[in-house]
């Protein structure tokens, strides 16, 4: 089998970054799988308390991850939710929850479409 097309990540790229060890790409692309349910989880329910402190390190933390593996769309979507918060979590700021749950929305598709991507890739591998 071919291995898909990626879009939402560069799978070369964090192969080079792990100088060519395709078994080190593997285990950060599945530790990645086994993580991302939590992160979703996690990431819904601050969005659900709209607890704007604890969105902006989830986003926070999900940027840096992401950023491994050239994860370019769900980098900037995890950016932007981390400054919407950041912005709102001050006192004169009326939190607008719509926006921040837009926003949550927008980084909970790309992630999924990234996870995805990341399953296809690795069942690709395989063979």
């Amino acid at each position: 089998m071919t291995k898909p097309r990626c879009r939402h990540f560069d799978p070369d790229a964090l192969l080079h970054d792990m100088f060519e060890h395709r078994e080190a790409v593997r285990g950060v692309l599945q530790t990645y799988l086994a993580w991302q349910q939590d992160l979703l989880a996690q990431l819904h329910a601050a969005a659900q308390v709209n607890d704007l402190p604890r969105l902006a390190h989830i986003a926070h933390t999900a940027r840096g991850s992401l950023s491994q593996f050239r994860a370019h769309a769900s980098v900037a979507r995890a950016r932007a939710l981390e400054a919407g918060c950041r912005a709102l979590d001050t006192p004169e700021a009326t939190a607008p929850t719509r926006s921040i749950a837009e926003l949550v929305e927008r980084l909970s598709t790309e992630l999924e479409a990234l996870g995805a991507e990341i399953a296809a890739y690795l069942e690709a591998d395989e063979g």
